[in-house]
């Protein structure tokens, strides 16, 4: 069996070639460098992907994020469409599906305030977003603040779908 390693279209790709001259792919989607002072992204794992033409097609991923005291997540489909004279390039990002809000805290009590797509595709100057909003409590009746989850899939970038709290 032969064993090589590519970068396509911003995933690691790892093809394995037997002897019967099948082959298999598995790709992880490779981190993407942010502004200094921007927020943090966080990873959006365990996606499906498939390829159809300049479209990878995302099913299923875990967008996730987990503070001391507060952990969200949901699932989620998205697509980027790539350019074809500069492969890794995304010229278009729409998030197609969200489901299975969650989320736990530690220490008080929360309520979902909403739950959904934002923006459903991405513009020039803006992400296609999903976002899970919390109203959350602190134990005893103390201080109440709002988190959120946001799934961030952007356009005329080199970037890949990420996601954000606050």
């Amino acid at each position: 069996m032969a064993v090589e390693q590519r970068l396509i279209r911003g995933e690691l790709v790892t093809l394995s070639t037997y002897a019967d001259g099948s082959i298999t792919a598995s790709g992880v989607e490779r981190a993407t460098p942010v502004d200094p002072g921007s927020i943090r992204p966080f990873d959006v794992s365990r996606c499906t992907s498939r390829q159809s033409g300049q479209v990878r097609i995302k099913t299923g991923c875990n967008v996730w994020a987990s503070t001391v005291l507060i952990t969200m997540s949901f699932e989620a489909d998205y697509n980027q469409t790539f350019s074809a004279s500069d492969p890794v390039w995304v010229t278009a990002g729409s998030i197609v599906a969200v489901r299975y809000a969650n989320a736990s805290t530690l220490a008080g009590t929360y309520s979902v305030r909403n739950f959904g797509r934002t923006q459903i595709n991405a513009t020039a100057s803006s992400p296609a977003k999903a976002r899970l909003t919390l109203d959350v409590q602190a134990v005893g009746g103390g201080a109440a603040t709002t988190v959120w989850l946001q799934l961030n899939v952007p356009t005329n970038t080199y970037s890949l779908g990420y996601s954000s709290i606050n």
